[in-house]
């Protein structure tokens, strides 16, 4: 936990080597940005325990190599986009709502 405050910086998607990104824990807002779709590599992305307003960008279905996807302890909000439901079936994931 690094107490993080604020939105998730737009530049993230630029990171193209990034291989896990972990900023749970922390008091992040807003939604998560369609850029990390960009991220390609990812394989292990959490995002829990924020305050996430959380719409599940249908970008994050370029992320083939993702294989934990945790966005728990959020204010979940919206749909699953179809095809992050097909990434997701074969990926470790919890999207439990914020409780």
């Amino acid at each position: 936990m690094n107490h993080l405050t604020g939105s998730i910086p737009p530049n993230i998607g630029k990171l193209h080597k990034m291989q896990a990104l972990g900023l749970l824990g922390n008091r992040l807002s807003g939604g998560i940005l369609s850029s990390i779709g960009n991220l390609t590599l990812l394989f292990n992305l959490d995002l829990s325990s924020n305050n996430l307003v959380v719409d599940v960008p249908s970008s994050l279905a370029a992320c083939q190599s993702l294989k934990y996807f945790t966005l728990s302890n959020n204010n979940l909000n919206g749909s699953i986009p179809n095809l992050l439901r097909n990434l997701m079936a074969g990926a470790m994931s919890s999207l439990r709502a914020h409780s």
